[in-house]
């Protein structure tokens, strides 16, 4: 976390323990919080210890519907995590699990979406002088019957039903024993008939429509 120049936030500590973290980083080429910056964080906490309350009355490993996060460092290391975060992010399976983690960091891109085990998953790009490290951003989606017929042929259907489930574009080919270069132009097509610009967007669109 040497990256990592100053936080901002609060644990906090239910009846059984401590329930999680939240708050925000900045790096070294970032300026430094105000008091400002503080008092806006500080009217956040009623809301944040209502959520994380919500949360750990179901189950600390369940991810609530307002989704989880946590820092990966260069080598795709968990250095912070909500305690509401998936057992396999806890157990800092992100390298074997995201397929990208630590790629991305390796990339010069800023942000990059991802679906693995029906989650959606983002990754925000934060700079230090000392390396980079990954916001990770992690959203439940919940698989839905793909629209009708009349809206994707066969092969775009099969195509969207996996990405549905959270295969990534790889695995979606070898279910489905195409290319991963055919996968990727139907997911073009698919993206042209709803009106979206990548999977997060697909996955909300296909989750709001019935048969």
């Amino acid at each position: 976390m040497t990256d990592i120049k100053s936080i901002i936030g609060a644990y906090v500590v239910l009846e059984e323990g401590l329930a999680g973290w939240f708050g925000v980083y900045r790096g070294f080429d970032e300026p430094s919080f105000t008091q400002s910056d503080l008092r806006k964080a500080q009217r956040n906490e009623e809301q944040m210890l209502s959520m994380f309350k919500l949360a750990h009355k179901r189950n600390p490993l369940q991810l609530p519907e307002e989704g989880a996060f946590g820092v990966v460092d260069q080598q795709g290391k968990v250095i912070q995590a909500s305690a509401d975060a998936p057992e396999w992010f806890l157990n800092n399976q992100v390298c074997g699990d995201l397929k990208g983690a630590a790629d991305f960091l390796a990339s010069e891109l800023n942000t990059r979406e991802l679906f693995v085990k029906s989650y959606a998953v983002t990754f925000y790009r934060m700079r230090g002088n000392k390396g980079d490290t990954a916001y990770v951003n992690i959203s439940p989606t919940t698989p839905q019957s793909v629209p009708a017929l009349v809206y994707l042929s066969p092969r775009q259907k099969a195509v969207a039903q996996e990405i549905m489930a959270g295969l990534t574009i790889s695995e979606a080919a070898k279910n489905l024993t195409i290319s991963p270069e055919t996968v990727r132009s139907h997911l073009k097509a698919i993206y042209s008939i709803f009106n979206v610009s990548n999977r997060v967007e697909l996955v909300k669109a296909l989750s709001g429509r019935k048969q």
